[in-house]
């Protein structure tokens, strides 16, 4: 395992929380989600309640399985989950991705991401109807290409790749206003709200664009990419503009109140958002990295 001091701090919201402590400790986001996941949700052993007369949400999976795609979704005939976590983990011992040095080899890899997918199946499928969204699944999958390899992501891309790694993979049928309950981990949008929709403050809604209302603590808060200036969803600071914290162009970041370019290969750095790849190696800015090992930050945390 490298020695090397690797920086790829995703965004989330303000504030020290899990996230906050997880990027600290520059765990990849790969890795990094399933260690939130192990931290937000709570496991039933089988038959087990939650003291409400509820069994556990993984006491009968399999018997649901159709409710989330069935068990022969995917080119392989076999599991989808399988199907997934094979793809992303050999795209990631493929490529080379700094997460690989989180698991050690690939069957591990594969191992670990089945059991948390399936815990998270598990959770959705405990709380509603869940059943799986297709635009998501494809989105997961087409990170995980390992034609991508060679495809160097841009700052411009980093928000896509965002949504695409932090999408709602187990949704409902709930519309536009209806309750809802909240997901209990900041990296997924999983709720009984229907595709396209996410859960806050108790009630289905889209993401807002630009002069609408918005979030600031919130993960990808606008729809296009603008930022949530002052609580409503704004065009992004340019160049030398005025700024706070999360304003600017992709390409940009805040320094000093100044929407300032972020640092070349080669230049000194501290954390990655400084850096144009936004990948800090050892005080240094690296080259870009490849597609399918991003997300990487676009925002300063």
């Amino acid at each position: 395992m490298t020695s090397k001091k690797r920086d790829r701090r995703r965004k989330h919201g303000g504030g020290p929380d899990t996230a906050t402590v997880m990027a600290s400790n520059k765990v990849g986001l790969f890795a990094w989600s399933l260690l939130l996941a192990t931290a937000c949700v709570e496991t039933l052993e089988l038959g087990e309640t939650d003291g409400s007369g509820t069994t556990s949400a993984a006491e009968d999976v399999a018997a649901s399985e159709s409710a989330v795609g069935g068990p022969d979704v995917g080119s392989g005939g076999g599991d989808w989950i399988v199907e997934l976590s094979q793809q992303r983990c050999e795209a990631l011992f493929t490529c080379g991705c700094p997460d690989q040095e989180f698991f050690g080899d690939l069957d591990t890899c594969v191992e670990t991401q089945v059991a948390w997918l399936n815990e998270r199946r598990a959770v959705a499928m405990g709380s509603f109807a869940a059943q799986r969204s297709q635009s998501c699944y494809e989105a997961l999958l087409g990170r995980a290409d390992v034609d991508r390899c060679n495809d160097l992501l841009p700052p411009a891309s980093a928000i896509e790749e965002s949504a695409a790694a932090f999408c709602a993979l187990f949704i409902g049928s709930a519309l536009e206003g209806e309750a809802c309950v909240e997901p209990n981990s900041p990296f997924q949008d999983d709720s009984v709200c229907a595709e396209g929709l996410r859960c806050r403050a108790g009630q289905c809604v889209r993401r807002p664009t630009e002069g609408e209302a918005c979030l600031e603590t919130d993960l990808l808060p606008c729809a296009d990419a603008e930022a949530c200036i002052d609580e409503m969803c704004q065009p992004r600071r340019e160049l030398f503009e005025p700024c706070e914290r999360a304003q600017c162009e992709v390409e940009l970041w805040c320094v000093d109140g100044l929407c300032v370019p972020r640092g070349a290969a080669g230049e000194s750095c501290e954390r990655g958002w400084e850096c144009a790849s936004q990948i800090c190696t050892d005080t240094q800015c690296e080259a870009p990295g490849s597609a399918v090992c991003g997300p990487y930050v676009y925002e300063e945390q």
